[in-house]
């Protein structure tokens, strides 16, 4: 039975001399069939082709997306060197479409690749756009590049775990964490404009006002000379919560008592950890 590395590398000579688009696409579709099983490529398939409307300037069009499954959306191209403005630009537009169609933002993966090369985007809607949006109302930050590998078919192989399907752990190591909930990641990049928007509306509060001031206080005793900036603050309340829902997660195997809503709550409070 070949290795999941022998199924990729052999996926890698093989799209190597698949010229067009489409081809490329269904040999990515069997890699996930022969990697993860049917039953989960199924639901990527599922995703195929998804049907979005799109808003062009003046007048609405409709828009096929090639890959849409879970919170990605994934367009192909024959050659992502030649064809990358290309595919920016439609992730723009059914980004945008599908914000549209549930009427706010939500979070997403923005995927362009040609089966070999991929690039992975988070979206930001730009501020004040008025709706219905548009591609031009979509920014694509750049979030990873990575060149499929045969020396590093493996690693490919728990990317596309992370990102797509997570059919089983993945080995804790500072890489895979750093992916996971480092400062490049969809986790942080969520996270980070609630927190400043929740940072900004309740700073003079005297509980945050406290919070932001002693933080500040350590770190001039810790650095010396130190001005405390809000979105240092935010990182490092971030860093500060993944820290606990870590902790949580080990002492309490992922399970919790009543609700999500109030060991979320207990967890930030300190009540959990009250011995």
């Amino acid at each position: 039975m070949a290795t999941k590395a022998g199924l990729i590398q052999e996926y890698i000579r093989d799209i190597a001399t698949l010229p067009k688009e489409e081809p490329r696409k269904l040999r990515f579709t069997v890699l996930l069939a022969s990697l993860f099983g049917e039953k989960l490529a199924t639901k990527v398939i599922k995703g195929t082709e998804k049907l979005v409307r799109v808003y062009r300037k003046d007048k609405t069009g409709k828009g096929f997306i090639d890959a849409y499954y879970g919170d990605a959306v994934i367009e192909f191209e024959s050659n992502l060197d030649k064809m990358l403005e290309e595919a920016q630009r439609q992730l723009k537009e059914y980004i945008a479409g599908l914000w549209e169609q549930k009427g706010k933002p939500f979070p997403l993966n923005g995927i362009a690749t040609d089966g070999l090369k991929w690039q992975l985007y988070y979206p930001k809607r730009v501020e004040n756009a008025s709706r219905p949006w548009t591609s031009e109302h979509i920014e694509l930050r750049l979030v990873e590049s990575r060149t499929v590998k045969s020396d590093q078919a493996e690693d490919f192989y728990f990317w596309l775990s992370r990102l797509l399907l997570r059919d089983s752990l993945l080995p804790p190591t500072v890489q895979s964490f750093e992916e996971d909930f480092g400062l490049q990641s969809t986790a942080f990049n969520d996270a980070f404009p609630t927190l400043t928007e929740a940072f900004d509306k309740l700073s003079q509060d005297s509980e945050p006002k406290l919070a932001f001031e002693t933080w500040a206080k350590y770190l001039r005793y810790s650095y010396g000379k130190f001005e405390p900036e809000r979105d240092l603050f935010v990182i490092h309340t971030y860093l500060a919560a993944i820290t606990r829902l870590l902790v949580w997660a080990v002492f309490s195997k992922g399970e919790n008592e009543g609700s999500l809503k109030e060991t979320i709550r207990a967890i930030f409070s300190g009540d959990y950890f009250q011995t």
